[in-house]
């Protein structure tokens, strides 16, 4: 879910293959390649156990199958299955999202 800096509502999750969202902690950091091809960082702004919030000080596009990694732990992922009318989540400056397991979006569908 996108979530607004100024109004915390829900708008859009990111789906990640990874096994290691739940040892991210805040203020960890992850990185991407975004749609408009461009390298992007997000910061970890609350961690749960498969999933976290992330916030980005630049705009940024996902794309489903762009890797993700983790500086921190040392460890990658990729994006997984956006809807497919939507190819990409455009994320602008300080609005946060929250990356989740993949298998979490799979059973709501």
């Amino acid at each position: 879910m996108i979530i607004s800096t100024a109004e915390l509502v829900p708008a859009h999750t990111v789906p990640i293959n990874a096994d290691w969202l739940g040892e991210l902690v805040e203020g960890d950091k992850l990185s991407v390649v975004d749609a408009n091809n461009k390298p992007r960082k997000l910061k970890v702004i609350a961690s749960f156990e498969k999933s976290v919030i992330v916030k980005s000080n630049k705009a940024i596009s996902f794309k489903t199958s762009a890797a993700i990694e983790s500086s921190t732990l040392g460890k990658k992922g990729t994006i997984g299955s956006l809807p497919q009318i939507q190819k990409a989540i455009r994320l602008y400056k300080d609005d946060m999202v929250v990356i989740t397991d993949e298998s979490i979006m799979e059973a709501l569908l």
